[in-house]
């Protein structure tokens, strides 16, 4: 069983235009944060390798926050 702060697909990203701030975690995304993370990553591929390995290790990290590794262990 997964402690409630882990991430799940279907809290991930919250879909309406105005934020809900919620009571409990996990805290899901607003779209204008989810809309900045692509641009800023579509942004960094223009820059040098070192960017490219940070973005990789912070996808690896998001990953990790979800539930998604349990299924595996």
């Amino acid at each position: 069983m997964l402690p409630v702060s882990f991430y799940k697909w279907n809290t991930l990203v919250s879909t309406s235009l105005r934020y809900p701030y919620p009571e409990d975690p996990p805290f899901p995304l607003g779209l204008v944060q989810v809309a900045g993370a692509v641009v800023g990553v579509l942004l960094a591929l223009r820059q040098p390798r070192e960017w490219k390995f940070w973005m990789g290790v912070l996808a690896v990290c998001g990953v990790m926050m979800t539930g998604w590794p349990s299924r595996f262990g």
